[in-house]
């Protein structure tokens, strides 16, 4: 083997010495590495560009290519191999680095490096993309590289990165592209949905991050369900708002339109969306308010006020409707629904003045008040048994179809000609709102809270105790309880409005499935050994079965009949560690509560026992142990799993919502009752009994449930009621829970799910 020569700049030359390149081979061909390169690169000058490039490609020995690195990417592989405990010698001035494919040297300050490989192209993404077998290959080195340097086990990852290389790898081969120019970081734009409609085919979404030195179009796309782009890093950490707008599909302006549908502000990388934002439409409509008359003023006929309609109160004639202003980009247009088909009664701004084609084409010769609305005379078109809409269109429209908001809606009788009918406010049921979330892959840990009240969920950062989003429920949705699918990121909701289970994606919230689970949705427990997620229906007296992986519910085991009878109906559900059993709660029987402990394969009754009124149920994976608060009878109840037979009762009054510690060692109980007062205790699991004093907080509900942080640092506690909207963040690092922040969450805070993601 030849010695291998680094000439400098400055005419210092390296020899490297026989042996020790002997010794290198020597592993690499033990390793299975038997063909190596002729590792003679000639003259590498530090630092110097040869034919004015960074990274030029030649023809080496043994069917390899040479890839010379100088400059920045040069360094940028010194510093990797040097990092990873690449081989290092010193002679003449110079340091050198050598692997089985390549070769670095440098002087302190400049850097040379030579990768051979027998896969080598010069197109694509990358200035040189290097390829071979999953091990024994140029491509396959550095990827091992890469991995060490950054202090993680080749084994275990799929991509690996530095900021000039990145390489991934499948089960029997490795790729590597390298640039010259140093690769900009990405960071990963999650957007999705609730409401937004499809838009005709000559226009699109655009989304865009809005920065102190203007938009950045953030994307455009069709899909009214979710978006993800990657996105500079430097511009998502400047970008302030996310705003969607409406676009031209073709030879519209580069920046955005006027008509802006939704937007959001920002919070450590999330952005709750919606209509309300000034940057958006400016009002989520929830106070307009309205009605209409039937008349038919451009008609000489008597008996024909059944086809005409008009927003207006006759006690003027004065506007009968209230609806905020609309910024540029948007109209109103009224609407009449006859038969399941809707027939436009024209556009406009203002509640006075007329629409913008007067009386419509349909009118007759007559004169017609100065209000939105119109007669249809010819050809004639009876209103009585239809509905009158008022919608909010983009503008220019999509399509001549009515558009998703629909804020005021009502039912067209009979009333007689002239007769005021209202209209009712549906601006809810119609609303557009979104999530953003710049994801930079960092690990977070989070709480997801069902608000009961208004249909939404909150996302909260349980380290930093922010709430970072807001999602609503389809279908005007009542979430009850949450649990988290970390196999397959999914987040299960229970909505008790529309008998279902609704599946969220956990990394950008889009809506999945939403599965039909019974009557009477309350609460849930998945056990993921098994894809198995059971759901208490308390209406039709039941558990259901969903599987997790298919989102179809499976079996439905009705509770015993004779507590059926009794008036009993399952409450709270929880499996045991092993999935084995399943336990529930029977409230309702007079005097009592009942636990039931089913078998998960066939559904059969395993064992029963009697605790105390309104009971709850915690499960420690390290003892063969149920946790059951009875909140009537001022208990918790120690029950074995094996047979339900009582071990302790630990007195706590209004023992109600329970949450265990990651480790098993410690059961949080709400005390319920007691409203704000007293409203946590803590129980150390080893000795049995509480410790400390309960802990207090002001509230505007009840302490209902609770969920520790995956990294048992946290733990969030819903305080429920009609009115109520908050949640407590407390620290469990000290001697016992300190309130950290009390969040605005939303109406009637309910159910809840901590986990990281």
């Amino acid at each position: 083997m030849r010695p291998l020569r680094f000439p400098s700049r400055v005419n210092t030359r390296v020899t490297v010495h026989v042996a020790a390149l002997a010794a290198v081979f020597a592993m690499a061909t033990a390793c299975g590495q038997s063909d190596e390169p002729e590792m003679d690169p000639g003259e590498v000058q530090l630092a110097a560009k040869a034919d004015a490039q960074d990274i030029t490609v030649s023809r080496a020995g043994n069917g390899y290519k040479r890839i010379r690195l100088d400059g920045a990417p040069a360094k940028d592989l010194w510093a990797v191999m040097e990092n990873a405990g690449g081989f290092r010698a010193h002679e003449a001035g110079l340091s050198y680095l050598i692997g089985s494919y390549s070769l670095c040297a440098t002087n302190g300050s400049q850097a040379a490096c030579h990768v051979y490989s027998r896969q080598v192209e010069e197109q694509g993404s990358y200035d040189v993309t290097l390829h071979g077998k999953r091990f024994a290959s140029a491509a396959s080195e550095l990827f091992g590289a890469l991995a060490y340097a950054a202090g993680q086990d080749p084994a275990a990852q799929q991509e690996v990165r530095s900021e000039h290389i990145t390489c991934a790898k499948d089960a029997q081969r490795v790729w590597c592209g390298i640039n010259a120019a140093a690769a900009q970081a990405k960071t990963t734009l999650r957007v999705s949905f609730a409401g937004l409609p499809a838009l005709g085919d000559d226009f699109v979404y655009e989304g865009w991050l809005i920065t102190d030195s203007g938009p950045v179009s953030a994307g455009r796309f069709s899909d009214p369900q979710r978006f993800n782009l990657e996105v500079d890093a430097a511009t998502a950490q400047a970008a302030t708002l996310y705003v969607l707008t409406i676009e031209k599909a073709v030879g519209d302006d580069p920046g955005p339109s006027d008509t802006h549908i939704l937007a959001g502000a920002f919070s450590q990388g999330w952005a709750t969306l919606n209509t309300g934002h000034a940057a958006a439409l400016g009002s989520d409509f929830s106070q307009a308010s309205g009605g209409f008359i039937l008349a038919t003023p451009t008609s000489v006929a008597t008996d024909d006020d059944d086809q005409g309609i008009w927003f207006l109160d006759p006690a003027g004639p004065a506007a009968s409707l209230t609806l905020p202003t609309l910024p540029a980009g948007w109209a109103y247009e009224g609407w009449v629904v006859v038969d399941g088909k809707p027939v436009s009664t024209g556009r406009f701004t203002a509640a006075s003045g007329a629409d913008v084609d007067g009386a419509g084409s349909a009118a007759g010769a007559g004169g017609f008040p100065p209000f939105p609305g119109q007669d249809f005379i010819n050809p004639a078109l009876g209103l009585v048994g239809g509905k009158a809409v008022v919608s909010v269109e983009p503008n220019p429209d999509d399509s001549p179809a009515p558009f998703a908001l629909k804020p005021l809606v009502g039912d067209i009788t009979n009333a007689g000609a002239g007769v005021f009918q209202g209209l009712i406010n549906k601006a809810a049921a119609s609303a557009i709102t979104g999530v953003a979330r710049l994801d930079d892959g960092s690990v977070v840990e989070l709480a997801v809270v069902a608000n009961r009240g208004e249909g939404t969920l909150s996302i909260i950062d349980t380290e930093s105790s922010v709430q970072l989003a807001k999602v609503a429920l389809p279908a005007a949705g009542e979430p009850m309880y949450a649990t988290y699918d970390a196999a397959r990121g999914r987040i299960f909701v229970g909505d008790r409005a529309n008998d279902a289970v609704v599946v969220f994606d956990a990394d950008d919230f889009s809506v999945v499935a939403s599965i039909p689970s019974g009557q009477g949705v309350f609460h849930m427990w998945d056990s993921p050994d098994d894809n198995a997620l059971w759901v208490v229906n308390d209406v039709e007296k039941s558990l259901a079965l969903i599987d997790q992986q298919n989102l179809t519910r499976v079996a439905t085991v009705a509770i015993p009949a004779d507590l059926a009878a009794a008036g009993g109906k399952p409450h709270d559900v929880i499996v045991d560690p092993y999935g084995h059993a399943v336990y529930t709660t029977i409230v309702g029987v007079p005097g009592k509560s009942v636990v039931l402990k089913l078998s998960t394969r066939t559904g059969q009754e395993l064992a029963r026992a009697d605790v105390g009124g309104d009971a709850h149920l915690s499960v420690n994976a390290e003892q063969e142990l149920l946790y059951v608060p009875s909140q009537e009878a001022g208990v918790v109840h120690v029950l074995r799993r094996r047979n339900l037979s009582e071990l302790q009762r630990i007195p706590l009054p209004g023992a109600h919502g329970a949450g265990m510690s990651p480790d098993g060692s410690t059961l949080y109980v709400t005390n319920l009752p007691a409203g704000g007062a007293m409203a946590l205790y803590t129980i150390d699991l080893k000795s049995g009994v509480i410790t400390g004093a309960p802990v207090s907080v002001q509230s505007d509900g009840k302490p209902h449930n609770l969920a520790v942080s995956a990294s048992g640092d946290e733990l969030v506690l819903t305080h429920s009621g009609p009115t109520a909207r908050r949640v407590s963040v407390f620290s469990l690092t000290g001697a016992e829970p300190q309130l950290v922040a009390n969040i605005d969450s939303g109406t009637n805070p309910f159910g809840l799910v901590a986990f990281t993601r």
